[in-house]
């Protein structure tokens, strides 16, 4: 998606050329309170820390300069806690991968599944592409509108938000309990009664909470915290109750 709007946006008279090289790539998310330590061990010439990496800060770095072993390491972890993304060439990915495996022994690091981090993303309510945030959606509709500064000046979209703004929202993204034994995958419809207000984009169990959770897209004429929804999940109505979120602080400002 991204390379086909790049390639509609570029100037043809410039001398650049996008590329798509994403199945070069794979990437290692670390996280929890003792990464900053492992990537310090990993990464020797560096020093990881919040005053030093600022949220959404990205630089390049070498795990083995005689190896010239490069990565690209995002700070920035879809669990809510202190975290970052390490992109590597797939050639080197097992390399990297015993490399922090074996740093990470002493301070007890261990790989986690997919539906763990997710578990963890719904309570801490980070949005992820493409459920909650798509061409699909606006920033302001997904309640990222910290993400957005008008002040900056001109940029691709700011006509469009400066619209959507003074028309106001159709829609917008809440977190639902649901109740229900049977999680939310995505895509079920969100009703009030016997109207159709919204659809559910995501959903899992949140172990922190103890309840099932949905990320939903609904009316904005149906948005009060407390409110009753239901979700129709295989053709049975589950009730879901708009919450608050996050529902559990985010961490990722761990020292």
């Amino acid at each position: 998606f991204l390379c086909r709007w790049m390639n509609t946006c570029m100037d043809r008279s410039a001398d650049v050329v996008v590329e798509n090289s994403t199945d070069q790539f794979c990437c290692f998310g670390v996280a929890g309170p003792r990464s900053a330590q492992l990537l310090s061990s990993v990464f020797s010439d560096d020093v990881f820390t919040n005053k030093d990496w600022p949220l959404h800060s990205i630089s390049c770095l070498y795990v083995h300069p005689e190896d010239q072993l490069k990565t690209l390491v995002v700070r920035q972890s879809i669990t809510g806690e202190l975290g970052w993304e390490i992109h590597v060439e797939k050639k080197s990915a097992a390399g990297l991968y015993a490399e922090l495996i074996k740093n990470g022994e002493e301070l007890g690091v261990h790989p986690f599944g997919s539906y763990a981090m997710n578990s963890l993303r719904m309570e801490n309510g980070i949005r992820q592409w493409p459920t909650e945030i798509s061409s699909d959606f606006t920033l302001l509709e997904a309640g990222l509108e910290e993400f957005i500064d008008l002040e900056k000046g001109d940029f691709v979209g700011r006509d469009a938000v400066l619209q959507t703004v003074g028309n106001g929202l159709d829609q917008k993204l809440v977190m639902l309990h649901v109740d229900t034994d049977v999680d939310v995958q995505g895509g079920e419809p969100v009703y009030l009664f016997d109207k159709l207000v919204g659809h559910a984009t995501s959903g899992c169990y949140g172990y922190d909470t103890q309840k099932s959770l949905a990320m939903a897209y609904v009316s904005t004429l149906f948005l009060s915290a407390g409110l009753e929804l239901s979700v129709d999940m295989q053709s049975v109505r589950r009730k879901a109750t708009i919450v608050n979120m996050p529902l559990v602080k985010p961490s990722h400002m761990r020292k």
